[in-house]
């Protein structure tokens, strides 16, 4: 049992690493300026504790309630068994099950409360989003410099007014192909 366990988290870990990095969003807090903003700030900061609380709570009774169904199944195995005069074959932990008992979602939703809350009692809020694990494996793709492009690909010099004026009168009128560089209203992503 214990094997299969190390085993099932060896394959999570290898599996997750090979995906590439794993990020965070980390918040940075600036507090209200006026006191009663501040008071208020501190409130939400009780209401948030309060709620994790709560999920703890919600979350032991889970497992609580878990490890009561799991004893009465292994129960009701152990007497089949002896009844058919068969070998037992599975532990009592085998019977319980407190997937679903994580109390993580519930305390995300305490974080995203509290934060609203904060924002609402003037303070401010930056996330930012840093690299926890694996960050190794990051690519540089917005520190990295654009490839130059073959002569074949590269865009066409603009002709100057002349030049598009006789274009238009000897050619058929098309409609001109945007060209992602040309635009004024793209931001680069460095």
């Amino acid at each position: 049992m214990i094997l299969r366990r190390l085993f099932l988290m060896l394959v999570v870990a290898a599996s997750v690493a090979a995906c590439g990095p794993v990020y965070d969003t980390q918040y940075h807090f600036t507090p209200p300026a006026d006191p009663t903003g501040r008071q208020l700030a501190g409130q939400c900061r009780v209401v948030q504790n309060m709620c994790k609380q709560n999920c703890q709570m919600r979350e032991h009774a889970c497992r609580a309630d878990a490890r009561a169904e799991g004893m009465m199944e292994y129960q009701a195995y152990v007497a089949e068994r002896r009844r058919k005069n068969l070998p037992l074959k599975r532990s009592a932990d085998s019977f319980i099950s407190t997937y679903g008992c994580d109390s993580d979602s519930c305390e995300d939703a305490c974080e995203d409360d509290y934060r609203g809350c904060y924002v609402e009692a003037g303070g401010q809020i930056r996330a930012q989003r840093v690299c926890v694990a694996f960050c190794d494996q990051q690519q540089p793709a917005a520190n990295a410099k654009p490839k130059p492009q073959p002569a074949a690909q590269q865009p066409k010099p603009k002709p100057s007014a002349a030049q598009n004026t006789q274009s238009q009168q000897s050619k058929p009128k098309a409609k001109p192909k945007p060209n992602p560089e040309d635009r004024d209203d793209v931001e680069d992503e460095d």
